[in-house]
């Protein structure tokens, strides 16, 4: 395929910076102009944690680490923002689509005090919208299973709408 078109639906400079932002770490949407066009919005959801901020984001970078021998890569996760990027490499064991996402950790107050939860959102940066999915179902399955996931409905809808899910 001819490179100029390939540029045509890439939302990254041809020659990037080492120094800048890359796709999966900023935190802006980086959406090509093609998605741009036609509406396309990039998927997300909102998980709930019984955790701290801290303390979920430290997990969810342990058991990403964790992973890599499974083909996940490029992680980085930045305490100032409370973010996390990864991206699943093409080559896998689970056979999951390559995808790039991005997780924001967000505190959750009650009165204006920590109230010991917070919310992620993860983001899909780019790739595939099943590999996302599939990730978000095996990390929400792990979190779920160790008792670290918001169970009532009641509360989780309270926290996403605060949140803007």
């Amino acid at each position: 395929m001819n490179s100029s078109l390939d540029s045509l639906f890439s939302s990254a400079s041809p020659s990037p910076s080492p120094i800048g932002p890359t796709a999966a770490n900023t935190s802006g949407p980086e959406r090509s102009w093609f998605a741009r066009f036609l509406h396309i919005k990039s998927a997300s959801k909102l998980v709930c944690f019984t955790l701290p901020r801290g303390r979920a984001r430290q997990e969810l970078v342990i058991l990403l680490r964790e992973w890599q021998r499974h083909g996940v890569r490029d992680l980085e996760y930045s305490r100032e923002r409370n973010s996390i990027t990864a991206r699943v490499d093409k080559v896998n064991s689970l056979d999951i689509k390559a995808v790039a996402f991005r997780v924001e950790l967000f505190v959750v107050l009650e009165h204006g005090r920590k109230a010991g939860l917070s919310v992620a959102r993860f983001v899909q940066v780019k790739g595939a919208a099943s590999g996302f999915r599939r990730v978000l179902e095996v990390v929400e399955g792990v979190m779920r299973a160790r008792g670290w996931v918001v169970e009532d409905e009641e509360k989780v809808k309270a926290l996403c709408d605060v949140v803007g899910g």
